[in-house]
């Protein structure tokens, strides 16, 4: 890590891996050190020691432009968000009504309000980005061509939205990762002291070429990723770097990490289901010390094949459907290490009877329920309030999960055709599982809050997160 420069400093991929990777973990484990290093050689390898330039401060108009706004649209976001706290008195209600004062609100609230989303393909997509003050970059990445195919199961609002916020969040985790990394090098500091005369935390010497350097900071939200703390009303002091003979980054991790992404493919008696979502996400929704569970911060926005205005909770049975989401989603942002593979261990018994999946596949007929509940709900219609020729399917609101196929608007526009009838077959989204190139994807919707607690209580211990970096799982 460098100083900071212009508000601003730069850090190697092989840190954030360092500390994010420990910080998933919850005991070290003699048989991961091997595995985690080999991982870490190997990811060196693919993306040499190359230095990315992140703000300093979170809660700053720097982040904005980090996270994918233009400078334009950052500063009117950045005073929006001053204005918002003329005096402490402002900030204390604000938190009491609305939580921790955030500069990505503000972001986000502003394109939420800012008109029509985009739904279809022949709309203009990027210049409904650039009005809401996207830069190039976030617009490139959400519009590439690779990934249309899972781009066109959900709308633009949905992926702008989700690539800010994820974006904002990994910063937010890297200033927490790099807090708990200091802690550690604190205790590595503490035992060489009792080892060797004269060793001392302060210092302003350099340390030696590839070692972290974190040291710690005080401030509120704008508290910094590594050294100067600050907030919106006050900025807080920082102490120097200290100057420490304790192992290389990639040493310490591998003392201490446990062995994440070993998990396994099966286990006798339960059902895999994978969701990719941002590791902070992964953090709220999973314990690792206590093995609790909490699921709801892994819902998604509306509207959805089987959701056409709440926020619903998806899993897949499939990994390479999941690790497809995560590579559209990775393409997006700055950042590696953003997002892994949150896999359950679901036991067969809960699936044999409260959580039995209603299936609901493609089929050619034009009564096939699939083609119905994709239509009104990607009309944002939900199914407890349909009438007249969809009448029938409000009984699916009541199904604890619903299984079935996922629908992606590559040649279909779902929002403007007439009828449910006009879906195909080639709307469904595919993947390549095995010898098979075009594997239907699968979904589950976890529809109710019973089905939700269930899965939370007995999946306990059951949970496994595997970051992943360009893709590839680590």
């Amino acid at each position: 890590m460098t100083p900071a420069i212009d508000k601003k400093r730069k850090i190697s991929m092989t840190s954030i891996l360092s500390a994010s990777t420990r910080s998933l973990s919850s005991s070290s484990s003699s048989s991961s050190e091997e595995k985690y290093s080999s991982q870490l050689a190997a990811i060196r390898a693919k993306k040499p020691e190359t230095l990315i330039e992140v703000p300093d401060v979170l809660d700053s108009k720097e982040t904005l432009i980090f996270i994918g706004l233009t400078d334009a649209a950052a500063e009117a976001r950045w005073q929006a968000y001053l204005k918002a706290f003329n005096s402490p008195d402002d900030e204390e209600g604000y938190r009491r009504l609305f939580g921790e004062p955030r500069v990505i609100t503000f972001a986000c609230t502003a394109i939420e309000d800012s008109g029509p989303d985009g739904y279809h393909d022949d709309e203009d997509w990027d210049g409904k980005m650039r009005a809401w003050g996207i830069n190039r970059r976030l617009r490139t990445a959400i519009m590439d061509p690779e990934y249309m195919d899972v781009r066109l199961t959900q709308t633009l609002k949905f992926w702008v939205l989700q690539a800010l916020e994820t974006e904002y969040d990994a910063l937010a985790r890297l200033r927490d990762d790099f807090h708990q990394e200091m802690m550690w090098e604190q205790r590595q500091m503490s035992r060489a002291s009792s080892r060797k005369p004269g060793y001392s935390f302060s210092g302003d010497s350099a340390r030696p070429p590839g070692e972290l350097s974190v040291a710690s900071s005080t401030g509120t939200a704008g508290s910094s990723l590594g050294l100067a703390g600050s907030s919106t009303a006050a900025t807080g002091s920082s102490a120097g770097p200290a100057t420490t003979n304790h192992p290389s980054a990639e040493e310490h991790a591998a003392s201490h990490v446990e062995a994440v992404g070993v998990r396994p493919r099966q286990l006798p008696g339960h059902t895999m289901i994978y969701r990719g979502t941002s590791i902070s996400r992964c953090k709220e929704a999973y314990d690792a010390e206590t093995g609790r569970l909490d699921l709801e911060p892994l819902r998604s926005r509306p509207p959805g094949d089987f959701s056409g205005s709440k926020l619903t909770l998806y899993f897949t049975t499939q990994e390479e459907t999941a690790r497809r989401y995560v590579r559209f989603s990775e393409n997006c942002q700055h950042l590696n290490l953003t997002y892994a593979i949150f896999q359950l261990a679901v036991p067969d018994a809960l699936l044999d009877g409260p959580l039995k999946p209603y299936n609901l596949w493609f089929s050619q007929s034009d009564s096939c329920d699939w083609k119905r509940a994709v239509w009104v709900s990607r009309s944002s219609k939900d199914f407890h309030e349909l009438t007249g020729p969809y009448n029938d399917l409000p009984h699916l609101a009541k199904k604890n999960v619903l299984q079935g196929h996922i629908a992606t608007g590559v040649d279909s526009k779902f929002t403007k055709i007439a009828s449910h009838t006009k879906i195909k077959e080639s709307h469904i989204l595919t993947v390549k599982i095995g010898d098979d190139p075009k594997a239907k994807s699968i979904q589950w919707a976890i529809q109710t809050r019973v089905a939700r607690e269930a899965l939370e209580e007995a999946c306990q211990r059951k949970c496994w997160i595997t970051p992943v970096v360009s893709g590839n799982q680590v």
